[in-house]
């Protein structure tokens, strides 16, 4: 009998393991045992190689399977990389060898999504709606993203901080010379989470490079001229891009220099109700600004689990702005001119312990200096006559420790310590400096329930300023605490249909130009100056998102705050003539933001973004408000006609609307783009064109005076730019298998 039950219980274990379901877990790394990210793995049955499942790894090199066959095997493939087919066990290490050839162009459409709860990471190999464009355009192409006046939106509202491999760039004007083709993939979060800072409510991008290949090097060479029939030709600027590899050592430097005018017309008129005074104006401003910038950065694989990398940045830019202002009632023009030179470095720093295959700790760095000096060369009556030195020192030291769980979780911990000093000397005015510091300690812990996945994260920070300003001193301390929850629910896998959910209590920031004394003239009749005075708003932000088959989006949001800074005119009582604006603390401000957004192929050659976007505005900010309504309509339209020929079309418009007080005039713009490749792939030349802007005016009526403004500013504009492609390797034709290889799931597989 006892043998009888041994058997059977043989018999049940083999048939268990010939038919029954297992779990496999495993990490892929390379030669050097650093993880990888985004490696396809597909689980095929034998002896048909169906397919079962796939997946991708994380960043961390991890990836996951439940209920898989016993009998499969799992084929891992990734661009650079040689394939390999394993077979399927519970614990897995696969070492993936890198191809010893360069990849060639392929036209193949990897438009790979993973979505996160606070956001989505997008894979940019071989994706021909990028070609010919520049990383500001492509930008544009990614879900929920748009270019406001030349700067990145999320969801509309200004990005908050931009990485390039884990270190923070000061300036969107860094990616112009980044080549498109060397960004291997773009992390997009909705709002900051609690690692950035309290005051962080924007959205976050992380740009990752891809490996230079060892032993060899890439060289982007660009040019790029400006022209406007109007004003003539605006300069020029030459960029230069260099990626080299030894070993362990990877270096990139990143160079910029040229000479450009920014200008504007202007057309302003106020009228004193009480008085009776009139000033009409015309102010037409002249930039011709010279720059050079260099950033050179080095990563270093110490050891398998050691990585260091440092960047370090050099700007100097001259800024030579004119006014001159046409008196268009009395015979009192005036004429100002300045001379700003300003000097920037700085030097980023990280460190990567991988402690653990489940935990990892990095230390960052960052130490900024700025020098600016400005000085009125020639002036005429009533214009601020003198000059200042401004300087900025920042210093910046933030740890994290992440740590895997079980079931897929993560727990992490850091700490955020900076501090800011700002002097500022002024020759015939006041003589302002300013400290702050800044200490937090934050934690996030991410998990699922089954389709849901979620991160909730809490952040102590406790805020010091200090302003002296004329012998009086400001003080301000605060702390608090923000929590946050991103949450996003998979409603249909089948069909990509998901649900976000996002929300975080913030701080509002206060600029140090909101608190300086100095008088920044903006024209001879019209300054702004600060206040010292100010206290700090404190918000809660709100949004929901719901993604239909991956191409339709909707987004709805809040953001209120308590104590919001909004900016009053008023009439200097020293110089009637002439009136200011000033920041103050209004008592509550309240927007809403619902947004619509369709992505679609319209045909094989002709890809569609169109988006339109409603605001809501609630305000008790020097003056009540209630649902203040505005709209903003935009599209974009890509022909991919070959592959070494493309074009875009560009339309935006925003109706009138109002905002506190003042009411903006309907604007809109109508831009295109085209791209041509020669020379075996080597030379691009692209050509971009605002064809059409109609641009802002609003009128701003008080009790006491009624304020016109209106932007003459006239276009069209044009840019052409030619960049060229050296470096070192051969080319090979890509696999038949590369659709296979790019593309991975859009919702994240459990792991």
């Amino acid at each position: 009998m006892k043998k009888c039950i041994h058997f059977l219980i043989v018999l049940i274990a083999s048939t268990y393991s010939l038919f029954g379901q297992h779990k496999v877990r495993g990490i892929v790394v390379d030669i050097q045992g650093k993880p990888l990210e985004y490696v396809n793995i597909v689980a095929m049955q034998q002896p048909d190689s169906s397919f079962i499942s796939g997946c991708a790894t994380d960043a961390r090199g991890s990836f996951r399977f439940d209920n898989l066959p016993s009998e499969c095997y799992l084929r891992f493939s990734s661009i650079g990389y040689q394939a390999q087919n394993i077979k399927a066990n519970e614990q897995m290490r696969v070492v993936l060898q890198e191809e010893p050839q360069k990849l060639a162009e392929v036209s193949v459409i990897a438009r790979s999504i993973k979505e996160r709860p606070g956001g989505y990471t997008m894979s940019m190999h071989n994706n021909p709606l990028t070609q010919g464009k520049k990383v500001m355009q492509v930008l544009e192409l990614l879900p929920h993203i748009h270019l406001e006046e030349g700067k990145v939106t999320i969801l509309d509202r200004s990005v908050e901080a931009i990485y390039v491999d884990g270190l923070r760039i000061l300036d969107q004007r860094e990616l112009e010379n980044l080549p498109v083709e060397h960004i291997a993939r773009i992390e997009v979060d909705y709002t900051s989470s609690v690692r950035e800072g309290a005051s962080a409510t924007g959205g976050v991008l992380r740009i990752y490079l891809k490996e230079q290949a060892k032993a060899e090097w890439s060289m982007n060479l660009g040019s790029e001229t400006l022209y406007m029939p109007v004003y003539g030709w605006r300069g020029a600027n030459l960029d230069n891009y260099l990626s080299v590899r030894w070993n362990k050592l990877t270096l990139r430097n990143a160079m910029e220099a040229g000479k450009q005018l920014y200008l504007g017309d202007e057309e302003t008129s106020i009228t004193d109700k009480t008085r009776g005074l009139i000033q009409h104006s015309l102010d037409e401003f002249r930039n011709w600004t010279t720059s050079f910038s260099n950033r050179l950065s080095v990563s270093y694989q110490i050891a398998p689990k050691h990585l260091v990398a440092s960047s370090l940045l050099y700007r100097y830019q001259l800024e030579t702005p004119t006014h001159t202002l046409i008196d268009l009632l009395h015979d009192n023009n005036s004429f100002l001119y300045q001379r700003n030179p300003i000097h920037l470095w700085q030097w980023l720093n990280t460190y990567k312990w991988s402690v653990s295959p489940k935990t990892t700790f990095s230390l960052f760095t960052d130490v900024l200096s700025r020098h600016l000096e400005q000085a009125t060369i020639d002036q005429k009556p009533y214009i601020y006559n003198g000059s200042s030195v401004q300087q900025t020192h920042m210093y910046r030291i933030k740890t994290m420790l992440e740590r895997q769980l079980k079931n897929g979780a993560k727990f992490t911990f850091g700490s955020d310590l900076q501090w800011l000093k700002q002097p500022e000397k002024t020759v015939g005015f006041v003589k302002t400096d300013m400290s702050s510091s800044m200490s937090s300690l934050f934690s996030t812990f991410a998990s699922r329930v089954g389709s849901l996945q979620y991160e909730l994260g809490l952040r102590v920070q406790s805020n010091t300023i200090q302003v002296v300003q004329a012998e009086r001193t400001y003080d301000y301390n605060y702390i608090g605490l923000y929590p946050s929850l991103s949450a996003m629910y998979l409603i249909d896998k089948k069909y990509n249909h998901l649900l976000r959910v996002n929300v975080s209590r913030v701080m509002g920031s206060i600029p140090y130009s909101a608190i300086s004394g100095y008088r920044q003239y903006n024209g001879s009749y019209d300054y702004s100056i600060g206040n010292p005075n100010l206290s700090t708003p404190i918000g809660t932000q709100a949004m929901a998102l719901l993604s239909i088959w991956g191409k339709l989006n909707l987004s709805l949001g809040v953001l209120h705050y308590k104590s919001p800074i909004y900016f009053e005119r008023k009439i200097d009582s020293d110089q009637e003539e002439t009136t200011y604006t000033i920041p103050m603390n209004g008592r509550y401000q309240t927007l809403g933001i619902a947004s619509l957004e369709w992505q679609h192929k319209i045909t094989k050659w002709w890809n569609i973004k169109t988006s339109a976007t409603l605001r809501s505005h609630s305000a008790d900010a020097g003056v009540l408000v209630r649902n203040q309504m505005g709209s903003v309509f935009r599209h974009k339209s890509m022909f991919i006609f070959t592959p070494s020929f493309s074009a875009g079309l560009g339309l935006m418009y925003e109706p009138t609307c109002r905002y506190l007080d003042r009411t903006m005039e309907a604007v809109g713009a109508i831009s295109v783009d085209i791209y041509k490749t020669l020379l075996k792939g080597k030379m691009d030349i692209r050509f971009n064109s605002t064809i059409y802007r109609k641009e802002r005016s609003a009128i701003t009526s008080k009790e006491q005076f009624v304020h016109h403004y209106h932007n003459l500013t006239r276009s069209p504009s044009f840019s052409l730019s030619i960049s060229y492609r050296l470096g070192s390797g051969t080319k090979i034709k890509a696999l038949e298998e590369t659709k296979a290889l790019q593309l991975y799931q859009k919702i994240e597989d459990a792991k």
